[in-house]
């Protein structure tokens, strides 16, 4: 790589987010941030310090091994920003029929198993959605046609998956609430090609880049399903049994993270033809999985960015302290 090149790619891959309730949370090396727009219009940001499991152990950096163990990392710090997102929103809390019946019935006290509960089936929704379910129609197809289908099985299963996953994204892109959340990925993804692209973070920058980032984790999903194909079709695991295989598909699903993790790490920082191909479909579906943010939006995604790279990018920074009203908590 010439001078050229590394002066272009030098801050490729070094931060990354996610959108959350009314905001986005941004994160670097060593620091995340979450800003969310409140009721009253203003923007709270939350800073935060965040240590990467791989700076403790030298093993947790090996390739593969570091995808593994950054996938479910980054689960959790999702799952948090989340929640920080939908107190400093302040929202209307709105209480089901279903929690009313329960409260009803079983007492106040069954609200707090109702988290826990939600988080439970929302698992076994996902195995069965996106494991389970392509599995047993690969099986019934298969035996609906009369003859082996062979390796073309691993195929089959793995376009069932997908298709399964598209026509997920597709019915929740209609809730009014996840468009919203699909507005502020826009903005994420935008702060983010204008960060790297060394320009000045303006609403006004921002807003002329694209929303479809190589490094999104809707394009992982994808590269993980592709990878799962070839995983699959190993003999480690069986077609005779589809409570076996699923299990099997679960306990190596840690392997494939870490699969993914390296091409989508490659990918954001290499343009050739095989990122480009592998990326394609990936940064299709982010057709369906970021909208095109407002300026309001913008600013909520530049101030996470701006808190995150306090330390880092005090320049970008300066040009845009005064554009917005906002409440920082270390």
């Amino acid at each position: 790589m010439n001078d050229g090149d590394k002066k272009k790619t030098s801050r490729l891959g070094t931060v990354g987010g996610q959108a959350v309730i009314e905001g986005v949370m941004m994160k670097s090396a060593d620091t995340y941030s979450i800003a969310v727009r409140n009721a009253d219009g203003l923007i709270s940001v939350i800073r935060a310090p965040f240590e990467a499991l791989g700076e403790r152990h030298q093993i947790l950096r090996l390739p593969i091994v570091r995808g593994m163990v950054n996938f479910f990392q980054m689960l959790r710090l999702g799952n948090k920003a989340l929640a920080v997102s939908i107190e400093a929103a302040e929202l209307p809390e709105k209480e089901s029929k279903f929690e009313k019946w329960l409260a009803l019935h079983c007492g106040e006290s069954i609200s707090k198993l109702i988290m826990p509960l939600s988080t439970i089936l929302g698992f076994g929704l996902s195995i069965a959605l996106f494991s389970a379910l392509p599995t047993f129609l690969a099986i019934t197809i298969e035996k609906e046609v009369g003859i082996s289908i062979g390796a073309y099985k691993n195929v089959l299963e793995g376009i069932m998956r997908i298709g399964i996953f598209f026509i997920y994204l597709l019915v929740i892109s209609l809730i009014k609430d996840m468009r919203r959340v699909f507005e502020y990925h826009g903005a994420e993804h935008k702060t983010i090609f204008c960060y790297e692209a060394k320009k000045p973070l303006t609403p006004e920058n921002v807003q002329t880049f694209k929303r479809f980032h190589p490094r999104c984790g809707t394009s992982f999903l994808f590269v993980m399903m592709l990878l799962g194909i070839a995983l699959f079709s190993l003999p480690l695991f069986p077609w005779s049994n589809l409570f076996l295989r699923v299990m099997l598909k679960l306990a190596f699903f840690p392997v494939l993270a870490g699969l993914g993790y390296e091409f989508i790490r490659y990918a954001g920082k290499h343009d050739n033809r095989l990122t480009r191909i592998v990326s394609a479909p990936g940064l299709w579906m982010q057709r369906i999985t970021t909208r095109e943010p407002d300026r309001a939006q913008i600013e909520v995604a530049i101030a996470a960015l701006q808190s995150t790279l306090k330390l880092e990018a005090p320049a970008d920074r300066a040009n845009n302290d005064n554009t917005l009203n906002r409440i920082e908590v270390s």
